[in-house]
């Protein structure tokens, strides 16, 4: 079975700009910007840093993260069938 993003988020993702902004990339995926910092951070969200290395504006392209967002996709993992009672051993009277 085959799980798509769904198509709310394709159609934002195509009217977006190629480099988004903190704040645009935090709309887009309704989150906060400290989220996006974090999913930059710790996530390996692949970014840009223009203007200085340390104190630089980021821009993050929106094809990294559209696959950022296709590889934290869960996906449902089939249920176990539930295993018959045991009986319970009767003692013979």
């Amino acid at each position: 079975m085959s799980y798509e993003i769904p198509h709310e988020l394709i159609a934002a993702f195509a009217d977006a700009p190629a480099l988004l902004t903190v704040a645009q990339a935090a709309k887009l995926l309704n989150m906060s910007r400290p989220g996006i910092y974090g999913l930059c951070y710790r996530a390996g969200l692949r970014h840009y840093r223009l203007g200085g290395m340390d104190k630089g504006m980021i821009r993050i392209a929106k094809d990294d993260l559209a696959a950022l967002v296709k590889a934290r996709q869960v996906r449902l993992a089939k249920r176990r069938r539930k295993r018959p009672a045991k009986p319970k051993n009767q003692l013979s009277q």
